[in-house]
């Protein structure tokens, strides 16, 4: 409001200081703007206020003004509105101490036409971030933490603030779903904490619920008509909703771009062709970030959480299958291999959140192995608790995809056995490892070098619980099967070396 103020006083009788609040929608442009018209009233003479979104509503809007301003007595009998909205803008020029305000206005070109000149000033709000030499963007960003929690006290009367700052962190400190979710609590009598656990499990239903004061449409709503006029009226609007849809299973925040345009053909048609042309995925990100649906800095693409929940939510079953999967293959794709050389961490860094959110909704043989592969990089760079949840979650997806004694689970026990191990959990370490011992057995046999990789394990859990007589007996019973298979592997060298030897 104060930097709003400050920039909106700048301005002269030659050029009308014009700013537009841009930002998702949702996140309280319109409320700041009539904040600020009510806070500064006695600032201006008049204040007019155009509802501008609709095709027509500017001079429609301006011609409502001229009836105001006496320039007509009724605008029903007005038959040409840009005429009378011209003379309107010629009557402000000769006026002081205005403030016109276009709230959800379209792009700069469709208003630059409208905009007046004189000793007032223009305030707009829109999702569109451009606006050129049309106006000065100040973005409206979503609240602090600390603004969701004062907001949700003194919405819902709550002394609560465990659970308020818990449900601002479920609903990404967006005013809208804020104000929505108090709504709903108003409207139902539900203390807080019982609506934070029904959202965690009804998300999708409770953000299309709740009638937010002043404010017309839910969260869902609100973004699912911004992403069909995407599709159909935004140049690349196609290629764009493709790339929402994909960036809807990953994490919020620092999505490259080089994800995409290194394995575009991992991607489906649309996506795949614009990610082989560097401009045409320009025009698909410029597309959805046209109406502030992302947002974009040095590390990639960023979403609003609850963004990705909508776009989530109106894809058949069938449909957030193939995108969760088509996440999980480029990741797979892109993820190095090279895990022993540091030189690779950085890039592991810039993908590692992005494994673990695709992996939540993928249950595929590609998802378990990038997660043994985060597993691995976890491990590696000490960080053990991100690495457990890694581990617990290739376990879960191993199980259900093979069921309970498959060599893959065995592999997902053998990795959650170890990050265990780091975190100083040996019980339950060796119940992972004498689990997966148990599947290996009876997979490959009781001698198999399967078995004794898993032995190995084993036996440095038995050793830190001081078990010291069944620590031996792993460890002889795997360096017994690793003799045995180099003696093997020595003999069918000799084998291979005779058979090639002339004569």
């Amino acid at each position: 409001m104060g930097e709003l103020r400050q920039r909106l006083q700048q301005g002269s009788a030659a050029v009308v200081p014009a700013q537009a609040l841009h930002g998702l929608g949702g996140v309280g442009k319109t409320q700041l703007a009539l904040e600020y018209a009510h806070r500064y009233q006695a600032d201006y003479d008049l204040i007019w206020w155009i509802v501008a979104e609709a095709p027509g509503a500017i001079p429609a809007g301006l011609a409502e003004l001229g009836a105001r301003l006496g320039l007509v007595e009724d605008t029903a009998q007005v038959a040409d509105q840009e005429q009378l909205a011209a003379a309107v803008l010629e009557d402000l020029r000769r006026r002081e101490r205005w403030l016109l305000i276009f709230d959800n206005a379209p792009e700069h070109q469709e208003l630059t036409p409208y905009l007046p000149q004189g000793d007032g000033q223009v305030l707009i709000t829109s999702r569109h971030p451009v606006w050129g030499g049309t106006a000065r963007p100040v973005k409206v960003d979503t609240f602090t933490r600390a603004e969701s929690l004062a907001f949700l006290t003194h919405r819902t009367d709550t002394k609560d603030e465990t659970t308020a700052v818990a449900l601002a962190e479920e609903l990404g400190d967006l005013p809208l779903a804020l104000e929505q979710a108090a709504a709903y609590l108003e409207h139902t009598g539900m203390p807080l904490a019982e609506y934070l656990a029904l959202f965690r499990r009804r998300r999708d239903e409770l953000l299309k619920l709740g009638e937010p004061t002043a404010y017309q449409g839910t969260v869902d709503t609100t973004w699912q008509l911004a992403i069909e006029q995407i599709a159909a009226i935004r140049p690349g609007g196609r290629a764009g909703v493709a790339l929402l849809r994909l960036c809807a299973f990953l994490a919020p925040e620092g999505i490259p771009l080089d994800l995409f345009t290194g394995h575009p053909d991992l991607l489906y048609n649309k996506l795949g062709r614009a990610a082989r042309d560097e401009l045409a995925l320009q025009e698909a990100v410029a597309a959805v970030r046209h109406y502030s649906l992302v947002d974009r800095d040095h590390t990639g693409l960023r979403l609003h959480r609850l963004v990705q929940a909508v776009v989530r939510n109106h894809l058949t079953p069938q449909e957030s299958d193939a995108w969760a999967e088509a996440a999980v293959r480029v990741l797979w794709a892109a993820f190095p291999t090279r895990l022993h050389d540091p030189t690779t961490w950085p890039r592991c860094a810039q993908l590692i959140s992005h494994v673990l959110g695709a992996a939540e909704h993928s249950k595929t043989q590609q998802a378990v192995g990038a997660l043994l592969l985060a597993i691995e990089y976890l491990s590696r760079r000490g960080e053990p608790r991100a690495a457990k949840v890694a581990a617990e979650r290739a376990l879960a997806t191993s199980e259900a995809l093979y069921g309970p004694e498959h060599p893959q689970v065995a592999t997902a026990l053998s990795s959650l056995g170890v990050v265990l191990g780091q975190l100083g959990d040996p019980v339950r370490a060796r119940a992972a490892f004498e689990r997966a011992l148990a599947i290996k057995e009876a997979v490959y046999g009781p001698n198999h070098p399967e078995v004794a990789g898993t032995l190995t394990n084993l036996g440095d859990v038995l050793e830190e619980l001081g078990d010291l007589a069944g620590e031996q007996a792993a460890r002889e019973r795997a360096l017994a099967m690793d003799e045995a298979a180099g003696l093997q592997s020595k003999k069918s060298m000799l084998h291979r070396a005779r058979l090639q030897t002339p004569g």
